[in-house]
């Protein structure tokens, strides 16, 4: 049991220390996987302005692209990404994979619901 507890706090404290360095940091992103559709538009270059919360998480990142992603006929310049996998956080040296998620709404608050979003592929992100 301590050694489990111990494995949570030390995944929670490397998420927060890595998830802290990403803001500001100019990243690539890469298509990886779930929808081919999407896979024209990439890879993207922007920048991580801030973290946003969605429901009960908040390692969401909203990145501002450098040139927008045009999806189901609309352009989206501003995107969610979130981490895939426990470990591999937003914010590493390393690649790593990330959702992507689209807005069906303005980021004009702090909060979101899901439903705000639409999960559209794997991709995989690297700073520049």
């Amino acid at each position: 049991m301590i050694l489990v507890t111990s494995w949570i706090i030390y995944l929670q404290l490397k998420s927060k220390i890595q998830n802290r360095r990403a803001i500001g940091q100019r990243v690539v992103l890469k298509y990886a996987d779930q929808n081919a559709t999407i896979e024209k538009e990439l890879p993207r270059t922007g920048l991580i302005k801030r973290k946003i919360k969605i429901e009960k998480t908040d390692d969401n990142f909203l990145v501002k692209l450098d040139r927008p992603i045009n999806y189901d006929n609309y352009d989206f310049d501003e995107i969610v990404i979130r981490h895939r996998h426990v470990g591999h956080y937003i914010g590493s040296t390393n690649e790593v994979d990330v959702h992507l998620l689209l807005p069906r709404v303005k980021f004009v608050k702090d909060k979101y619901q899901l439903d705000d979003f639409s999960h559209v592929a794997w991709l995989t992100l690297k700073t520049e």
